[in-house]
């Protein structure tokens, strides 16, 4: 794939544009006269952590510092037969150039010109849009479960967020078509733009949301970018501790729950940790002021909810005795059960069980002993037809904990060297509310990191090279819960034991009764991101140019069984009167579970898992040509090549076109042998 990018910008002022993921600093140099001055000593000092830069003017009076981390800083300009002239005051934002053009004075160099009260810098010198996201406004507007990402709105043309963090939109356009960088580095899953390992909102400096004409340094979106800078140790020592914490002490009963005289339902979150930021200094042995800084940031959640009441049906104390002679259907008519193997092939017809009850001798084992897998009936039911006989608790517990560790080094005032790392875990373990095979939930785990190491080194004073890498390794399972019960237990036919996973219960569904078993089973998901770059930017004459190089190596290793241990639907079929009865004669779904008669049953054969791999190459450059003080070109060429997939153990299947198809015009098809056996679940 080419890209193209053409900027056209005619501008006032100096101002800003759009780097990937950090800020920087770029100006001319002249002097009174206008005339551009060559080789002037351009000093960069960041007001937060004393750090010092350095530089020289091009031949065209240009100057840049690349590479910044958020902030306040100042700059100043030294040259022989001129005065020293300081800029303080300076904001830079993530994502941004600042352009800063500097007049020098004739005089002694002793002598110091301090230039600050200025008017804002105006963004002239690119057409990027975007909106950067302040560490004011990420702390201290309200944010639901404190979700730095639901911020991005903030951003004029963005919308679609929801539950899921790839849902956005960007100008109208598809979703999932942006791309998250925490520190450089991407962070979105492979194939769904979904967030992943990002810092908690305490670490976040702040984000910059962009949503059109990016340069030659993005690739591999059609969306927007969120570019995200952690925060960062100063030459201060500076640190927090924070907790908010809700509890059903302060809320009221629902209005339901009081109507029933049911008590008010618990619920307990906390959320809570800490930072702490400095100097990394070893007592009498190093300092680390103005050279070596950390930050740390420890975030969590405990949350315990019992949620909202649910209701369900469960088989009464007489039809767990094959005894139907009450039960109803839906329009609150009595339910006639009628005997399959009576079937009359002449009249169409069965013949009713005596008294409505199934014998004991006819209950099929599974049956018999899956019973007892449904709790009791604690409440009346509803008066018309006995349904939702039963009220539990869908009550869960959930726990959360994020690390993020990022330290900086500087060597000098020419390299520096930042490593950042962020580790996620989570936990969901929601309580069954009608006993562990009626439960339909399931443990979630969750194991997120996302790292970056990146290296600046000003090689000349125009020249600056960039080196980054980033890792983003996430674990992903969830299972269902079955604690209490063995389904190894349930005396399945020999048959179906074969057949079926025998770790699980079939998902069985009734048209009147609360289902059994999970319609779902384990899922293991570990996948595994990678990214390289090498960046080199030279300023030449009135050009700023930059070439650069990634690939992102991706490894996906994932097993999702499907339903193995199979499902079983069950109706009336097989206990009413025919497939024409009325309702009263439509038989009974429980009835024909009793007597081992599915009137459906599917499985999936086995486990579907996949070793996957595949690498995305990209090249580009992209020269900032500033024509004169008013008018500058911004382009950009963009190449990216993505290799095929590609499965370690050979699993991955095509069609090929050009072969015989094997498609026979009688294929003759029959099944080989009985799953489940006649009369056997």
């Amino acid at each position: 794939m080419f890209a193209l990018r053409l900027h056209l910008c005619f501008a006032l002022c100096a101002s800003v544009s759009a780097q990937v993921n950090v800020g920087s600093i770029t100006g001319t140099v002249s002097d009174p006269s206008g005339g551009l001055v060559q080789n002037a000593q351009v000093t960069l000092v960041s007001d937060a952590t004393g750090v010092a830069l350095k530089t020289a003017t091009s031949s065209a009076g240009t100057y840049l510092f690349t590479a910044l981390q958020p902030g306040q800083y100042r700059v100043s300009v030294e040259m022989p037969g001129f005065k020293r002239v300081e800029r303080a005051g300076l904001i830079v934002q993530v994502g941004e150039r600042l352009g800063v053009d500097i007049t020098l004075e004739v005089g002694a160099v002793t002598e110091t010109v301090n230039v600050t009260a200025e008017s804002p810098l105006l963004a002239t010198t690119n057409a990027n849009i975007g909106q950067v996201i302040d560490q004011r406004k990420i702390l201290e507007l309200p944010l639901p479960g404190r979700d730095t990402i639901r911020l991005v709105q903030l951003a004029p043309g963005v919308g679609g967020i929801n539950s899921n963090l790839g849902d956005l939109r960007f100008g109208g356009g598809r979703i999932r078509q942006a791309e998250y960088f925490v520190d450089g580095a991407p962070t979105s899953a492979a194939g769904d733009a979904r967030a992943t390992a990002l810092p908690s909102i305490d670490a976040i400096q702040e984000f910059r949301v962009e949503t059109n004409n990016l340069s030659a340094e993005y690739g591999r979106l059609s969306g927007g970018a969120i570019n995200i800078q952690t925060r960062a140790g100063t030459n201060e020592y500076h640190g927090s501790l924070y907790d908010f914490a809700r509890d059903d002490i302060f809320n009221a009963n629902s209005w339901d729950a009081n109507r029933r005289n049911n008590p008010r339902g618990s619920f307990t979150l906390h959320q809570f940790g800490g930072t702490l930021g400095g100097p990394l200094s070893i007592p009498k042995l190093y300092s680390g002021k103005n050279r070596t800084f950390f930050f740390f940031n420890y975030d969590a959640e405990r949350r315990y909810n019992d949620g909202s009441l649910v209701f369900g049906t469960m088989p009464t104390e007489l039809e767990r005795r094959g005894d139907f002679s009450q039960t109803l259907n839906n329009q609150g008519q009595r339910v006639t059960i009628y005997d399959p193997s009576t079937y009359n092939a002449a009249t169409n017809q069965r013949q009713p069980f005596a008294g409505n009850r199934i014998p004991d001798s006819r209950f099929d084992p599974a049956a018999r002993y899956m019973l007892q897998l449904w709790p009791t009936p604690n409440r009346p039911g509803d008066p018309l037809n006995g349904l939702n006989n039963f009220a539990g608790v869908n009550s869960s517990q959930s726990q959360r904990d994020d690390f993020t560790a990022r330290i900086d080094q500087n060597f000098g005032t020419n390299h520096r060297i930042y490593a950042r790392a962020t580790r996620k875990y989570f936990k969901d373990r929601p309580a069954y509310w009608a006993g562990p095979a009626t439960s339909q939930t399931r443990n979630t785990w969750l194991y997120e990191t996302g790292a970056t190491l990146n290296y600046t080194g000003s090689l000349t004073p125009t020249t600056i090279l960039t080196a980054m890498f980033g890792a983003t390794p996430r674990n992903f399972t969830y299972y269902p819960v079955f604690e209490g019960f063995d389904p190894t237990q349930v005396p399945f036919a020999p048959n179906a034991r074969r057949e079926l996973d025998p770790r699980f219960v079939p998902n069985m569904t009734f048209e009147r009764v609360t289902g059994l078993g999970v319609n779902f089973l384990t899922t293991w998901l570990r996948e595994r991101y990678f990214i390289g770059s090498l960046a080199l930017t030279k300023v030449w004459s009135r050009h700023t140019l930059k070439a650069g190089y990634e690939i992102r190596p991706t490894f996906l290793n994932n097993i999702e069984p499907g339903a193995i241990s199979g499902r079983a639907g069950f109706d009336g079929a097989w206990t009413g009167l025919n497939q024409q009865a009325p309702f009263a004669q439509q038989g009974s779904g429980l009835a024909s579970f009793l007597l081992g008669l599915p009137n459906s049953f599917s499985f999936d054969s086995g486990q579907l898992g996949w070793a996957l791999s595949f690498r995305n190459h990209g090249w580009y450059v992209q020269d900032d040509w500033k024509v004169n003080s008013k008018f500058t070109l911004n382009l950009g060429l963009r190449w990216e090549y993505e290799a095929p997939v590609t499965e370690r153990f050979d699993r991955l299947a095509i069609m090929d076109y050009n072969s015989d198809s094997g498609v026979r015009s009688n294929p003759n098809w029959s099944f080989q042998r009985d799953v489940v056996g006649a009369g056997q679940l």
